[in-house]
């Protein structure tokens, strides 16, 4: 989408340069001017956009299907997000994620984690499930609803679980993948938290494989800023296969996911 707006931007000022009349260095001048001036206008007249649609989503509605005009605004509008926070993305190993629905579990150091996941795993319908606060963030919040991401909230066992038993019920009828940190909260450190194996009872009930992916650097996109920029690598250090996620406990799938990040971590 990004490539869109240059090309539209660029369109509008040789337009504009075309009709006054401008020749040689003049019109090298005020095109790249004008080019500029468009895309910033074109930028504000998106994020209007944006804020005009987000603001008749019902946050509060459960969404139950894909939406496929949604999922490719997510998507572009988290690739512009990335692209002008500096954040460049490496993938490695895409190719060893299945076309079908799977549980996609990492490690955590940084709220860039969720978007970069989305964004390497675009050909995918990823979701993630997120703190309740999360969706009262603007323009965001209603995306993350209209696209059925589901709040978690994990000081509560109950509503948590009711949260898995929809993520499984969700991943086992193919309407979407999802992404869960086991950790349950960032990691200050370069050390991974202690996991909860309770998500992966997600992946149990809905009789899905799980996908283990790392995120290498993204604790950096914070402090090195948009005009530094930062690049972050996208791993995918293997697969638990369905079989095995059926016949391991959740206590187990959690010590194996573990050891496969921090094989990848470590390198």
């Amino acid at each position: 989408m990004l490539l869109v707006f240059v090309l539209l931007a660029a369109a509008i000022s040789l337009g504009i340069c075309l009709t006054i009349g401008y020749t040689g260095l003049a019109l090298l001048g005020f095109f790249l001017l004008f080019a500029l001036a468009a895309f910033v206008a074109i930028l504000l007249v998106y994020v209007l956009f944006l804020l005009i649609l987000t603001a008749f989503i019902d946050k509060t509605k459960v969404q139950t299907e894909e939406h496929p005009f949604f999922r490719f605004v997510l998507v572009h509008s988290i690739g512009m997000i990335l692209f002008f926070c500096g954040v460049r993305v490496r993938t490695e190993r895409l190719e060893l994620v299945p076309d079908d629905t799977f549980l996609l579990v990492g490690n955590h150091r940084s709220g860039y984690d969720p978007l970069i996941a989305i964004w390497a795993l675009r050909k995918h319908r990823l979701n993630f499930v997120s703190k309740p606060s999360n969706f009262n963030i603007i323009v965001g919040g209603p995306m993350m609803a209209i696209n059925g991401f589901l709040p978690i909230d994990r000081d509560d066992d109950r509503k948590a679980l009711r949260t898995i038993l929809a993520v499984a019920d969700r991943m086992k009828r193919g309407v979407a993948s999802f992404g869960i940190y086991p950790e349950g909260t960032r990691s200050r450190t370069d050390e991974m938290l202690p996991f909860r194996s309770g998500c992966f009872k997600a992946a149990q009930r809905a009789g899905v494989p799980i996908v283990v992916a790392s995120t290498h650097n993204s604790a950096e996109i914070a402090k090195r800023g948009p005009l530094r920029p930062t690049k972050v690598l996208f791993r995918v250090c293997g697969v638990i296969d369905a079989d095995t996620v059926a016949c391991l406990k959740t206590a187990e799938l959690a010590e194996r996911a573990r050891a496969m990040l921090e094989e990848s971590l470590s390198h």
